[in-house]
């Protein structure tokens, strides 16, 4: 009998040893797999801070230090530069959140769901990118919004050049179709990777965009058309932060 003890005490060590060695390797296969997802959601991030840099230059070479104005247009440029920048700067911020929320968050949301009749999207998805319309359906908005190459106008007039230096000049299809790109991947960026985001998500993102891309387009073709008659009415035409003391 007391060799029994010990047989089944022995017995018992062993597997709760190896219940212990089981629940750690499970943990350290959770913790990876924690590893895997936030560089993913990292790189998602960085993608999402390329696009917003790339809005950021837009705004500088049209509104911003460096870009073609007059005495006249200054204030307005000014202000534009300053009030739609931090505007998208702002956005962004709330999109890295959507993000981090409806990234890792997501993920939680398909285990507790998991077995249910709905179509759950799975982590892999949901990391590497869950798009809610295809890249049709997302071309198609753009273009039913006015994001579009043949709905932006050509310039109205001739490409306006600042004090005769040799590429100093507005080139208003150029910042157009710029635009465009930049619109089409928040758009698309929308689209893929916070369209868990519910309610509203991705399409309050979607028509975000889109409503700005339209009034600053409008932004952009007034600018051209001052420069424009700003330059056959003999008036100087200088680029911001080069005034003349």
């Amino acid at each position: 009998m007391k060799l029994f003890s010990i047989f089944v005490g022995v017995l018992s060590l062993g597997v709760a040893e190896a219940q212990k060695g089981k629940a750690r390797s499970n943990d350290e296969k959770i913790r990876v797999q924690a590893l895997r997802n936030r560089e993913k959601l990292d790189a998602k991030k960085a993608k999402l801070q390329k696009i917003f840099d790339a809005q950021a230059e837009w705004f500088k070479e049209n509104f911003g230090p460096g870009s073609l104005t007059t005495n006249e247009y200054t204030p307005y440029a000014k202000r534009i530069y300053r009030n739609w920048l931090l505007k998208y700067e702002k956005n962004k911020e709330r999109m890295m959140a959507r993000l981090e929320k409806c990234g890792l968050q997501s993920i939680s949301h398909s285990r507790r769901n998991k077995g249910r009749n709905r179509r759950q999207a799975t982590e892999e998805e949901i990391l590497e990118g869950y798009p809610k319309y295809t890249r049709e359906e997302v071309q198609e908005f753009l273009k039913k919004n006015g994001v579009t190459a043949s709905a932006r106008p050509l310039p109205s007039g001739p490409q306006v050049r600042g004090r005769g230096k040799k590429g100093s000049r507005f080139d208003l299809r150029s910042a157009q179709n710029k635009f465009a790109d930049t619109t089409d991947d928040f758009v698309e960026f929308a689209n893929h990777y916070i369209s868990q985001c519910r309610p509203h998500q991705p399409d309050l993102q979607m028509s975000r965009f889109t409503n700005w891309f339209v009034y600053l387009n409008q932004k952009l073709i007034s600018k051209s058309n001052h420069l424009d008659a700003s330059a056959r009415g003999g008036f100087e035409i200088f680029k911001l932060g080069e005034e003349k003391s």
